[in-house]
């Protein structure tokens, strides 16, 4: 399966304020010579984010009449960048411009379908004559800059509306591009997990990052969970801020603590397979079939409840639990709509969690 497919209703629009004083962008714009580009890259000083540009890479024509057109000085669409902590340059909009650049200076391929500069097709930077390569090197780009300083959502916004290439990233693409550190390489360590993946009903880990996203969207909650009440605090109504904010929050998280978290995820899917099957994650139809695609929602309430409630009772259970669940899902007309129709509202999402730990904790204590 290539695509995940889910069935319940995100309204996950609410314009979230955020106080004037902290509402800035900070940005500062450079002409850039290809020639000091392509050392950038070398040096590591401009971060190409190889995760996803496999996916999406021009073929060698494209590429081509990118360099024709740098040769003629026919300007070139300006490129965005993220700064990094570290000053190093992040790519946002402009990636396959860049990388295209950087693979003819590296002799990956030659020139073709030039309708113009015909005689320069077959010519890789070794081979093209001398005063192409002058003009090529001194060749000027645009590059505007978004400072590290920048409101971190004004930021994610603004790149959102840059995004307008051929295949647009996506939320988890564009976390995966801003948010690079040691939880972001982790996430893609636990995706590749045999219960994650049969959960997730997929061979191998999605090639869009949207498992990713899944996992993310857990850990956020969880780390937001009031054990107390059995709800999550600090929730606004949009999951996209929601999640933003704990990926920023914990992006560099040290080695330890990335191994209690992937140990607890690998304990968590085994539970709910052993409680749930595989299928944990699709709702019942009216027949008490599984159906096809799967559904947040109930994510958010298993893997909430099988982490924080004890397994040992939980297994010992598991039968009457499931039984519940399914019981619900089918027939409780209030629960079933709170897991399919505007689930990212924060009341809803309340109510979904506090009723199933409810009904855990009545089986369990009995």
């Amino acid at each position: 399966m290539e695509n995940l497919e889910f069935d319940d209703i995100i309204s996950d629009d609410e314009v979230i304020e955020i106080p004037h004083e902290v509402r800035k962008i900070n940005t500062q714009a450079y002409d850039k010579s290809v020639s000091d580009i392509v050392r950038m890259i070398e040096d590591g000083d401009i971060n190409l984010n190889p995760e996803y540009q496999r996916n999406y890479i021009w073929d060698n024509k494209k590429s081509s009449l990118l360099i024709e057109s740098i040769i003629l000085n026919v300007p070139i669409p300006v490129i965005y960048v993220s700064q990094e902590e570290d000053d190093s340059w992040t790519v946002i909009d402009g990636l396959q411009r860049l990388n295209s650049l950087y693979r003819y200076f590296q002799r990956d391929y030659k020139l073709s379908g030039l309708e113009i500069l015909t005689e320069l097709n077959k010519s890789d930077i070794k081979t093209l004559n001398p005063k192409a390569v002058r003009v090529l090197k001194n060749g000027l780009l645009r590059i505007i800059v978004i400072s590290h300083d920048s409101h971190p959502e004004i930021k994610y916004d603004v790149f959102m509306r840059l995004n307008t290439g051929a295949v647009k990233l996506n939320d988890q693409e564009l976390r995966n591009c801003l948010y690079r550190g040691s939880l972001n390489d982790k996430l893609k360590n636990i995706v590749a997990k045999p219960n994650i993946l049969k959960l997730f009903n997929l061979e191998s880990p999605h090639n869009r990052m949207a498992d990713c996203e899944l996992i993310l969207r857990f850990l956020s909650l969880l780390d937001n969970y009031d054990k107390t009440n059995d709800h999550i605090n600090n929730y606004k109504g949009r999951m996209k801020n929601f999640i933003n904010e704990y990926l920023l929050k914990y992006k560099n998280l040290n080695a330890d603590a990335l191994k209690r978290l992937d140990n607890m995820i690998e304990d968590t899917s085994k539970t709910i397979i052993e409680i749930y099957t595989v299928n944990a994650f699709k709702r019942f139809n009216s027949e008490g079939q599984y159906e096809s695609t799967l559904n947040r929602s109930l994510m958010d309430i298993l893997f909430i409840s099988t982490t924080v409630l004890p397994s040992d009772r939980l297994l010992k259970n598991k039968d009457k639990i499931f039984a519940r669940y399914k019981e619900l899902v089918i027939n409780d007309t209030e629960f079933r709509n709170s897991v399919t129709i505007g689930t990212s509202d924060t009341k809803v999402l309340n109510y979904r969690l506090n009723r199933w730990i409810s009904e855990i904790k009545k089986i369990i204590n009995e």
